[in-house]
């Protein structure tokens, strides 16, 4: 097997040629096939709150599917139990996040939802240019391995903003040169080594820390495979102490959206 692990000198040189447009493109990569994903609560005095928020990855499989963590929809049904109403937005539109689930796993932390009959251009409001559905080139990727760099995308929501009443403004989080410290069939284990990062857009250089980042939850990662990004999977959680990424292998998905776990 080739060895793909990368020096500090192998990463010094390419974050060098990836000044520029280049590097600009692939943080913003993994932008433009996710949006921003909220849990809205109504106490009963007509006010909603913005529960917590997370990040939906969109994905053309047999179907138009939509991934994130199954966290989120467990802190949804959570919320069910304690509010009067409650509700979640995909971007700026309505989403039944229940209705449209069609499958999920506690265990690996996954979730995949039903696109299908939405209209991309009611949830795009505050995504990057090129906003669309990512449609891979094969299905089920190839297994990622130790070493390799990722793409990684996703709406903290530290950096949530309301623009007026009802429309949120979410900014955005892209970094490119995250390398998978392990690959095991149903977890990797990223690195998150701020002096690797090549990051060319604003709201990268915003000084994020660790406790900023809830919100990337189900937010993309891809692989840099010569130019030809592939779908790797999906940020389920953070380990604060040792600085490490954790992530859903796009393997367990089926090409029905149905979780192979």
């Amino acid at each position: 097997m080739m060895d793909t692990t990368w020096t500090d000198e192998d990463i010094r040189q390419a974050k060098q040629r990836l000044k520029g447009p280049l590097g600009k493109e692939l943080v913003r990569f993994p932008l433009r096939f996710s949006s921003s994903l909220t849990l809205w609560a109504d106490q009963g005095q007509g006010t909603n709150y913005v529960i917590s928020s997370a990040t939906m990855s969109l994905i053309k499989l047999n179907l138009a599917v939509g991934i994130t963590c199954a966290h989120v929809l467990k802190e949804y049904e959570r919320l069910e139990k304690s509010y009067q109403r409650v509700g979640c937005r995909l971007g700026n539109t309505d989403f039944l996040l229940q209705k449209r689930t069609i499958d999920f796993d506690d265990d690996l932390d996954v979730a995949t939802f039903t696109l299908e009959g939405i209209d991309l251009e009611d949830i795009h409001s505050g995504s990057p240019p090129g906003f669309g559905i990512h449609t891979p080139r094969v299905w089920p990727s190839k297994r990622c391995e130790s070493g390799e760099l990722t793409m990684i995308g996703g709406y903290p929501g530290a950096l949530r903003s309301e623009k007026c009443k009802g429309e949120l403004v979410f900014r955005t989080f892209g970094i490119y040169g995250t390398p998978i410290a392990a690959a095991h069939p149903d977890k990797l284990v990223l690195r998150f080594e701020r002096e690797f990062w090549i990051s060319t857009t604003p709201d990268a250089e915003l000084g994020l820390d660790f406790s900023d980042l809830p919100g990337i939850s189900g937010g993309p990662v891809f692989i840099d495979h010569e130019f030809h990004p592939e779908f790797a999977g999906i940020v389920t959680d953070f380990t604060e102490g040792l600085d490490m990424l954790l992530v859903c292998p796009a393997q367990v998905i089926g090409i029905d959206g149905k979780i192979k776990g």
